[in-house]
């Protein structure tokens, strides 16, 4: 299949073409958008998304950080899925990054410590009180 995924592994390839299905189907179903801004990266999230992203958005997003480090939160393919999933799930993102650490070299404090600020930035918005 010749698209923006060719040449990538093919696991990694069909994950992402299902998380930019899930999204497009989302984005055709009329849900809005906030951003929220990090130093580093500009981050886009659904707004209502409480549970989160399917299953392949999250191991998609992984694998980039994993095998990227700080040039996949620069990505808009990795801003978009890290924005589509849940705080639950950013928790988990964060847990793994740090146990995968020791093994990937591209794992560093700076992308767990963004990925930490996003989450801590989506608790803040949430637990504003509506205007």
């Amino acid at each position: 299949m010749g698209d923006k995924y060719s040449g990538l592994g093919r696991t990694f390839a069909t994950q992402c073409r299902r998380a930019d299905a899930e999204r497009r189907k989302a984005f055709a179903e009329g849900r809005t958008f906030a951003v929220i801004t990090n130093d580093a990266v500009t981050y886009v999230r659904p707004r209502g998304a409480g549970n989160g992203a399917a299953p392949s958005t999250l191991e998609a997003a992984m694998y980039q950080l994993r095998e990227e480090g700080i040039r996949a939160l620069k990505d808009p393919s990795c801003q978009r899925r890290l924005s589509e999933l849940s705080n639950t799930q950013l928790r988990e993102v964060v847990g793994r990054l740090k146990a995968l650490r020791g093994r990937y070299p591209k794992i560093t404090k700076e992308v767990i410590t963004i990925i930490v600020q996003m989450r801590l930035r989506i608790e803040m918005v949430a637990n504003e009180p509506a205007a």
